[in-house]
């Protein structure tokens, strides 16, 4: 990613075992388990993480606890087997980024060695609709949308509508190309979004009948319940440090006080329980919190980093004050959507 140092790293088989064992001394101290899987692109090592699904499914069906996984992936090495191999060990959710047409998202996202990316995730996703019809997935696909996608945006929602819409596995995240901090922004700034009208076409896509995640326009707006604010939710990075939030895992200024532990080769998580208390937990239930009706979405929590870390006032009201008849339409469009258990 954009916002990430190099050099690059690849969590060694070593934390992934400890990984494991962590699951398997403790599975019985948690009513489910939710793994997400995150890089960098983790399916350059897919065999490891098929490695790992398989033994921790196992894990999880002798304890008799239900175990759920999802991956953000950029499709390229997600071939058919990989995903029907994925899906098969509860990997069932998978957010895929296809940012315009062919053109656009060459250059917005190009192979590190080849001319062309789109191509073979487009087929990657075809060939996945085509044949696993029955299974039970959700695939996510997200609209980087940047100043050179917009001329094309329209024509773009039409090609999606008729690849993939009418298809209750697919689903759409869309974004704008923000400026997510680090060195390589500098050489893209022409990329970035001038337009805020996000809303709209999230209308236009309701409107094609697909289901819309307003990706991170709702979780500024400090409305979205964080995996850093829950006590047993973690970030287990390459190396095997433990920290809470995976948007800031390289920021210098938070670095401290995200990284709360370590997981052990012997499968256990040292962690500082000063710095966990900082993340978890809500200091006061706001006044307009005990009566609105959006309460079981946010818990009055929301996002730590922004409300308990960087102390920001929480923008919740603005959400539902000006996007209600969004919620409301958008709902109708999830309803008709299969729940994947």
């Amino acid at each position: 990613y954009c916002y990430q140092k190099e050099p690059y790293y690849y969590m060694s088989q070593e934390t992934m075992n400890s990984i494991i064992l962590f699951i398997k001394n403790h599975i019985h101290e948690y009513s489910g388990i939710l793994i997400s899987w995150f890089g960098g692109e983790p399916l350059i090592a897919k065999n490891l993480i098929v490695d790992f699904m398989n033994k921790v499914h196992e894990i999880c069906i002798d304890a008799k606890r239900p175990f759920y996984s999802n991956i953000t992936t950029n499709g390229y090495e997600l071939d058919y087997q990989t995903f029907e191999k994925l899906v098969r060990n509860h990997v069932r959710y998978f957010q895929i980024t296809i940012d315009g047409p062919k053109e656009i998202h060459n250059k917005q996202r190009p192979h590190k060695c080849k001319n062309d990316s789109f191509e073979k995730i487009v087929n990657n996703l075809i060939t996945i609709k085509n044949n696993m019809k029955n299974a039970s997935y959700k695939i996510a696909i997200r609209i980087n949308v940047s100043s050179a996608l917009y001329p094309y945006l329209e024509q773009f929602i039409e090609w999606l509508y008729v690849n993939f819409g009418n298809n209750r596995h697919f689903t759409i995240v869309y974004e704008f190309v923000r400026d997510w901090g680090g060195e390589k922004i500098e050489k893209n700034k022409e990329l970035l979004s001038r337009k805020n009208d996000a809303r709209h076409w999230i209308d236009v896509f309701s409107k094609k009948g697909f289901s819309v995640n307003m990706g991170f326009e709702q979780n500024q707006s400090k409305v979205a319940l964080c995996t850093a604010s829950k006590i047993n939710g973690y970030v287990i990075n390459h190396d095997g440090k433990i920290y809470k939030c995976a948007m800031v895992l390289e920021n210098d200024d938070f670095k401290s006080i995200n990284n709360i532990g370590i997981i052990t080769s012997s499968g256990e998580m040292n962690l500082d329980e000063e710095k966990l208390e900082k993340w978890i937990g809500r200091d006061e239930l706001l006044e307009k919190c005990h009566n609105c009706k959006h309460y079981p979405e946010c818990m009055g929590i929301s996002c730590p980093l922004e409300t308990k870390i960087k102390k920001h006032p929480n923008r919740c009201d603005e959400l539902f004050e000006y996007e209600y008849e969004y919620i409301l339409r958008n709902r109708a469009v999830v309803k008709k959507i299969e729940y994947i258990i």
